[in-house]
């Protein structure tokens, strides 16, 4: 069985809170279910994809100026899409291997080791310095096309 997270569940990104954190959840249960069934024979794995050129990405890199600068400002390869095919290829070959994990690219199973040092304030720099200008735009840009109500800023200056 394999269960898709994504490589959000490795790293977090301004701007996708909510996404990173199921992206994160789905990976846990991944890994309980794992210990729960395993002495049934039945294998588990979670899937770990970077951005994949599926209708979502396509659509927020035509409609948020802001996403596509981001992708452009991140470090490569974290910026870069891969096809849907190649994707579909790495999942059927996880699962014919019964792998506990399966990473499109293979790049980003190294951030599944690196998740410790990314979520410190060194690790999280490149980003950070990015966000004060990429993230209001953003908010903007998901509010004019009718998406969001009001910004984020505006809920927690609300609470």
């Amino acid at each position: 069985m394999l269960i898709v997270s994504s490589f959000a569940a490795y790293t977090a990104a301004p701007g996708l809170a909510p996404y990173h954190a199921s992206k994160a959840a789905v990976e846990h249960f991944a890994n309980a279910l794992r210990l729960e069934v395993a002495h049934q024979g039945v294998d588990v794995g979670s899937a770990h994809m970077s951005w994949i050129d599926t209708p979502m990405v396509q659509d927020a890199k035509k409609d948020l100026g802001s996403f596509g600068e981001m992708l452009s400002k991140l470090p490569n390869p974290l910026g870069k899409t891969t096809s849907v095919d190649k994707c579909g290829e790495a999942f059927v070959k996880g699962i014919e291997g019964r792998k506990r994990r399966v990473n499109v690219p293979g790049w980003v199973g190294a951030f599944r080791w690196l998740r410790p040092a990314l979520s410190t304030s060194v690790g999280e720099r490149p980003i950070t310095a990015m966000v004060p200008t990429i993230l209001p735009r953003m908010d903007a840009e998901v509010a004019s096309l009718g998406r969001s109500t009001s910004s984020r800023l505006e809920k927690l200056e609300n609470k």
